[in-house]
């Protein structure tokens, strides 16, 4: 099963940080806050220190150096400031999912589904969880939810064709493993993935 990367960073803060660069500076207040606003959005979250947009940013930043238990803490400040963060809800979750923690990961891209439920990839990680946690019924209805909005999805394409193959659906399996190699560009890196897939199908009598 494949798993997307954790959310992109947004911000940074410390004194490293352009916003102590700028104060350095010394400007008038007035250029001062077009210096600043200039640096968007790099140092938005330094501007509102206590938003729940700040701690959603540092816990993406936390979550790209593989902090989770770290970046955990921060998302569960920005939801107690605002829950209806689908952002913090599915960051958190993919935090707990990095930490094998799958069944309140599952819980968070839940949370999230419920803000949103267009989001293909908050459908993809919930079944990536539930894959792993060998929900597959449940994992293999959101592969399809996330191959109903984006039909050329290959991730959800892809984990949707292993939860079959792992389900006995050999025959269903196929199907995807073969719309994969049709549709995805020649440089796909995970073309030799496909064709072993294919090949443990061939075997097992699918």
């Amino acid at each position: 099963i494949r798993r997307k990367k954790p959310l992109p960073v947004t911000g940074r803060s410390g004194k490293g940080s352009p916003l102590h660069t700028l104060r350095s500076l010394d400007p008038s207040p007035r250029q001062e806050i077009k210096l600043r606003l200039n640096e968007a959005p790099a140092v938005l979250g330094d501007l509102i220190e206590s938003s729940s947009r700040s701690r959603l940013t540092r816990g993406q930043w936390r979550a790209r150096r593989n902090e989770h238990a770290a970046a955990i803490a921060e998302f569960d400040l920005a939801i107690e400031k605002d829950g209806r963060w689908v952002e913090a809800w599915h960051a958190r979750g993919r935090s707990k999912d990095a930490m094998g923690r799958y069944a309140e990961a599952v819980d968070d891209y839940t949370r999230a589904l419920r803000l949103d439920s267009s989001n293909v990839d908050l459908w993809l990680d919930r079944g990536a969880a539930l894959a792993t946690l060998d929900r597959r019924v449940e994992a293999r209805a959101d592969f399809d939810r996330a191959l109903e909005l984006q039909p050329g999805h290959l991730s959800a394409r892809w984990n949707r064709g292993v939860v079959r193959r792992l389900s006995g659906d050999v025959a269903g399996a196929v199907l995807d493993f073969l719309e994969l190699l049709r549709a995805a560009p020649p440089e796909w890196p995970f073309r030799p993935d496909v064709e072993r897939e294919l090949n443990t199908c061939a075997t097992s009598g699918g």
